[in-house]
């Protein structure tokens, strides 16, 4: 029994070698873990991309089907919202018929949003206040046209808030707006 006792000491006394080895693989398996971690809940930021639009907007469906479609605005923001739900990205969806209104969001938005999707409408070829807004804003702006405002009158070429932005989307129709905000929820910089 005594003989037992011993044994059992011996077993249980710590290898310095192994204990080390044992040490630096369970640190590695951390490491390697690490990589497949999920950030954890309070680290995690909610992402909102706004989809702001401008004039007359409101009255898409009616207004020159044959140009801006059957669809009215109310379904292009379920599309946008479609779009940004597998990212578990919000949208903040608003239309206006003013200015000073779209002016006023932007400035109230700029610092809580991981994006920006804008179709100014007819104020593309005029404003050049809300380019100014457009310029204050910290993230990715991406203007978007229902229409390809370059197949258009020369004067809707003219787009004043694409000076500042990150990028234009033009012509695609609802198109337009679901692949920008797409792009805008798959960027993580």
């Amino acid at each position: 029994m005594q003989g037992d006792a011993h044994e059992s000491e011996q077993k249980s006394a710590p290898d310095p070698s192994r204990d080390l080895a044992y040490s630096i693989r369970c640190n590695e398996l951390v490491r390697s873990l690490q990589r497949y971690r999920m950030p954890s809940q309070t680290s995690v930021q909610p992402r909102t991309v706004a989809v702001f639009n401008g004039p007359n907007l409101n009255l898409l469906g009616v207004r020159e089907p044959e140009k801006y479609g059957l669809r009215p605005l109310s379904e292009i923001e379920q599309a946008c919202r479609d779009v940004a739900a597998p990212f578990e990205v919000s949208i903040d969806f608003r239309q206006t018929n003013h200015e000073g209104v779209l002016i006023d969001w932007i400035q109230e938005v700029r610092e809580n949003i991981s994006g920006l999707v804008l179709n100014p409408a007819a104020l593309t070829h005029s404003s050049v206040a809300l380019m100014d807004a457009l310029a204050t804003v910290p993230v990715k702006v991406v203007v978007v046209h229902l229409t390809n405002i370059h197949r258009r009158e020369p004067f809707r070429a003219t787009d004043y808030p694409a000076k500042v932005s990150h990028g234009v989307i033009a012509g695609l129709g609802v198109g337009s707006y679901t692949a920008a905000v797409r792009y805008l929820a798959e960027d993580t910089d």
